[in-house]
């Protein structure tokens, strides 16, 4: 499995600008861009003075709060329209477990950020939640790329259009069989994850046959 764009990692920095553009030039662009990806104004978060810098980390897990967002690596090359922005929004039981692992060993070898929600079971999100979230996605270090089991924020609607969405697709019956055994036992790695069955012992141990 590979990310390419256009013939290039979707993880490769891009900012390239011509020795030959004139500062004005240079600057109009940077002015407009700074408009399209000011966060919301409600935003909790404002550009510090300085930005202190200390041993690169490439893995982050953030339980969505504001007193957690001090943990992520915020700001550095924020304001970098073309860097990669980059949202896993995980649909259930179709692999993504398994692609994460790889997600994090590329994090570190491509040089970049990888935040993991720790948010498992809440799909459906409030106006405030998603304040939250493109506020301080807006603001974390690019190139990055966010996991989280969640349904679709369109950003365009808060004022920025960079941000762009993978996911993984399964076959429904193959993925309803999974889920079905996951209902029933988990998956054996996150006991938070598993919900208690709902049903006798003789229906949890109830095994699916192919029929056709």
């Amino acid at each position: 499995m590979g990310f390419q764009d256009e013939g290039k990692n979707v993880f490769e920095e891009t900012n390239k600008v011509s020795q030959n553009k004139s500062t004005e030039v240079v600057g109009n662009v940077v002015n407009e861009n700074k408009k399209v990806v000011e966060p919301p104004v409600n935003t909790i978060l404002s550009k510090p003075d300085k930005v202190i810098v200390g041993k690169k980390k490439w893995l982050y897990d953030w339980n969505e709060t504001k007193e957690g967002v001090e943990k992520l690596p915020l700001y550095g090359n924020w304001e970098d329209t073309t860097a990669q922005r980059i949202i896993f929004n995980r649909v259930g039981k179709c692999g993504s477990r398994s692609v994460l692992d790889v997600f994090k060993h590329l994090a570190k070898v491509n040089k970049y950020n990888m935040i993991n929600s720790v948010i498992y079971n809440q799909t459906r999100t409030s106006e405030e939640k998603k304040n939250l979230l493109v506020s301080v996605l807006l603001k974390v270090d690019p190139p990055f790329l966010f996991q989280r089991h969640l349904h679709y924020i369109d950003f365009t609607k808060f004022g920025s259009s960079y941000v762009k969405y993978i996911n993984i697709v399964r076959d429904p019956i193959e993925r309803f069989t999974s889920q079905y055994y996951f209902r029933r036992f988990g998956d054996g790695k996150n006991d938070k994850s598993t919900r208690p069955f709902k049903g006798t012992e003789e229906e949890k141990y109830q095994v699916m046959k192919q029929t056709a």
